[in-house]
């Protein structure tokens, strides 16, 4: 018992250490209100983990049935808890993590049974594997449905870190029955592979966790200051960027640019009528369709309060009228929004611009193009495009 006295401790407190500074950085990011429901969730998750660990490493001090029980319970409620965090932290849809969660709270039921009912050390051994296989496969399916580009590098550190943890246990499973291992204090091969399996995922998840609450706290920020809340297009300000590129871009390419100003018919009847809450709706429903018919290069920006602008580059005067076609189509062939059974259909007039060739302009001047052609849409029976100085690319309501 001395050598193992000699070799555990070293394990022990390393490992307790590091689960106590993540649990009092988790405590502090909630009390901040850093992403508050995963660092609560994260929170819980870590103390249990501490609690399974006490009970592990308590062995030696206690009956083994109330330190084996300590120990599943403590590391299963810490997996379910922990998968919940993260699902919280990946906005990921309720109804999959439930079945995910069962899974797990399954096998620590399993593993509680046969630590009290069925006493079985290698099948306790393996159901604990099962665990620790199973749940990191169900984060790391969980980590790639995030989509966001710019969390994509702390998400392969995670997934890194996971899979790692993953091929630790597998390989774990045949040197633990081998070993024979009958106390959590044996200085087994299996026992070194389980501490750092479970030290890796300790370090990969917590740190991986902090990174992705900092990237989306970021990226809420960055989207604030460039995204319209309401319809999610790009607001002003982010669009002076975007023509500024563009307008450089075509000092070299010489390519084409078009743009199209786009202005809902009659919405102020609208928000009178059935309120402003409908009114978002119609808004929301406008910038959805609106962005299914452009490309993924295109911009689509809200300027106003029923005024959007969509910038085309490399686009020529025909393809800008086809967009312009598809717009008008996508907005007049079904209602934009329903109150009370009815449908409230909207229609939009299109004023369109372009700059082709080695024609040089600034950005005022395009808009204000396009402006005076939108006018001239409204004015001759809107729902329909009019093209600045292209008058034979007309897409009128019959089209």
């Amino acid at each position: 018992m001395a050598a193992s006295v000699i070799h555990v401790p070293t394990f022990a407190i390393a490992l307790t250490i590091l689960i106590t500074v993540v649990t009092v950085a988790y405590g502090a990011l909630y009390l901040a209100g850093l992403r508050y429901r995963s660092s609560q969730t994260f929170f819980l998750a870590y103390g249990a983990c501490t609690v399974g660990v006490a009970g592990a490493f308590a062995r030696p001090f206690m009956p083994e049935a109330l330190s084996v029980g300590l120990c599943n319970l403590g590391v299963g409620l810490f997996l379910v808890l922990l998968h919940r965090g993260l699902a919280h932290l990946t906005d990921q849809p309720r109804r999959p993590i439930r079945i995910d969660a069962a899974l797990v709270a399954g096998l620590v039921l399993v593993q509680l049974a046969l630590t009290f009912v069925w006493p079985s050390l290698g099948l306790r051994i393996v159901v604990f594997s099962a665990a620790g296989i199973i749940e990191p496969l169900l984060i790391i399916r969980m980590l790639a449905a995030v989509r966001e580009p710019a969390l994509r590098p702390v998400i392969r550190f995670q997934v890194a870190g996971i899979a790692l943890l993953v091929l630790i246990n597998v390989a774990r499973v045949p040197l633990t029955l081998g070993d024979g291992l009958t106390s959590l204090m044996s200085p087994s091969v299996s026992l070194v592979l389980s501490f750092a399996g479970f030290f890796l995922f300790i370090i990969t998840n917590a740190v991986g966790n902090f990174a992705f609450m900092a990237a989306r706290n970021q990226l809420a920020l960055q989207r604030a200051a460039t995204e319209d809340p309401l319809t999610n297009a790009l607001n002003r300000r982010a669009l002076d960027f975007i023509i500024e590129r563009e307008l450089s871009r075509r000092l070299r390419s010489r390519g084409d640019l078009a743009v199209l100003v786009l202005d809902l018919d009659d919405f102020k009847g609208i928000n009178d009528r059935h309120g402003h809450k409908i009114g978002d709706d119609v808004l929301r429903s406008v910038a959805d369709r609106v962005r299914g018919c452009i490309g993924g290069f295109d911009t689509l920006a809200r300027i106003g309060g029923e005024e959007f602008v969509v910038l085309l580059p490399e686009c020529n005067t025909h393809g800008a009228g086809q967009v312009a076609d598809r717009i008008l189509r996508a907005i007049r062939q079904s209602p934009a929004a329903h109150l009370d059974g009815e449908a409230i259909s909207i229609t939009i007039s299109i004023g369109g611009a372009l700059l082709s060739g080695n024609t040089q302009e600034d950005w005022p001047s395009l808009f204000d193009r396009a402006d005076r052609a939108l006018y001239q849409a409204k004015l001759t029976g809107r729902d329909r495009a009019v093209f600045h100085n292209e008058p034979r690319l007309r897409l009128s309501a019959s089209l």
